[in-house]
């Protein structure tokens, strides 16, 4: 069936004068320009994960949230433990699909990238976010996948957002809508370079988002 959605305009300007043209080296101008384009993509990126945890206001699109206590009835809430955490990652199994990529904010991400089996403190996971480390008991590495897990300050506190990024979400742009436009003020002297597109995020498959909550 049909579904709306909602698209934003993402824009960004910068006002040079006559005498920064002339004066400031080309290197730092660009420079500039790219800080402020990287701005832009950090916006996008902010809202694609807003929509991959609450939907994109259609029914069924928000991400199922998984409470750590409930997977692993030992666990204290706020410490990840290994059967939590493999539990979850199990569940994308179940379901047909591979965790490619997760986000939290650093607190929670230090905190999962910490736990461990609780023999000799064996780490559960290695710390580059990969392939896991599950040495204790002679284990087989392979059994513990983790996706890299990056961290960003737009996923709510103590929420592990996994996602298959292969279904999870998709990009709408509006055709003829992305411009780089540039004018001149003869009375202020000043130039201006204008960089805009109309985007918008939409969910493809939300049981292709799965989240842990280890604070509850």
């Amino acid at each position: 069936s049909d579904h709306s959605n909602t698209t934003y305009k993402y824009g960004v300007a910068i006002e040079i004068s006559d005498e920064a043209v002339r004066r400031v080296a080309l290197d730092m101008i660009r420079f500039t320009v790219a800080k402020i384009a990287a701005q832009r993509m950090l916006d996008k990126q902010a809202d694609l994960t807003g929509v991959l945890l609450a939907g994109d206001g259609n029914s069924s699109t928000a991400a199922t949230v998984y409470a750590l206590t409930t997977l692993d009835s030992g666990a204290t809430a706020g410490t990840p433990t290994a059967k939590a955490i493999l539990t979850w990652l199990s569940t994308f199994e179940q379901l047909g699909y591979v965790p490619t990529m997760a986000l939290g904010k650093q607190a929670t991400k230090v905190a999962i990238q910490l736990a461990n089996y609780g023999t000799a403190n064996h780490p559960l996971f290695a710390l580059s976010g990969a392939l896991g480390a599950a040495l204790a008991g002679g284990s087989d590495p392979q059994e513990v996948v983790m996706p890299p897990i990056f961290t960003s300050p737009d996923v709510t506190t103590n929420y592990l957002l996994g996602f298959d990024a292969s279904v999870a979400a998709g990009m709408a742009f509006e055709t003829g809508a992305s411009k780089t436009e540039t004018d001149r003020y003869i009375k202020s002297q000043t130039n201006v370079i204008a960089i805009s597109d109309v985007t918008g995020f939409f969910i493809l498959d939300a049981t292709g988002t799965l989240v842990l909550n280890i604070g509850a």
